[in-house]
């Protein structure tokens, strides 16, 4: 049995979909700068925990681990500006394995959060677990005035 291996790295992307199509995955509106910008009218107030802005189409956030072979046991989390969890520790049943298609291993991991409701602007941390080993990726969601 061939031993695991840990990614050589590991890219994020966020955007408003992203699905999978076979080993590459199709990204649909693309935020470059990790920033997920939320046109509203300047005299709309903020959102809150009372009342969410709700993204109706969501966001989905692509974890792409390169070089590595599986399978790993997975888990993932979500974290609000504030540090508090959205959810936290979700399993994932069955956990991810590497793509043995590719001569070298690779993981394409999508997450989708449909709807999405913000409760709150400012940074936010989505954190993979692979094993014992965790990833951090940061994006912000912020207000754009209309």
């Amino acid at each position: 049995m061939k031993s695991k291996k840990l990614p050589e790295s590991v890219k994020f992307f966020i955007a408003d979909d992203i699905r999978s199509e076979g080993t590459k995955p199709m990204i649909i509106g693309l935020f470059s700068d990790d920033t997920v910008g939320i046109e509203m009218p300047k005299s709309q107030m903020n959102p809150s925990k009372d009342a969410p802005i709700r993204l109706q189409q969501g966001i989905a956030i692509l974890a792409s681990f390169i070089d590595c072979e599986g399978p790993f046991e997975t888990e993932v989390s979500l974290y609000q500006p504030n540090g508090t969890a959205l959810f936290e520790h979700n399993k994932i049943d069955g956990g991810i394995n590497s793509d043995k298609k590719r001569k070298k291993g690779s993981i394409n991991f999508i997450s989708k959060f449909v709807p999405f409701d913000i409760p709150e602007f400012g940074q936010y941390k989505y954190v993979i677990k692979l094993d014992d080993k965790e990833y951090e990726y940061k994006f912000k969601i912020e207000r754009r005035n209309q």
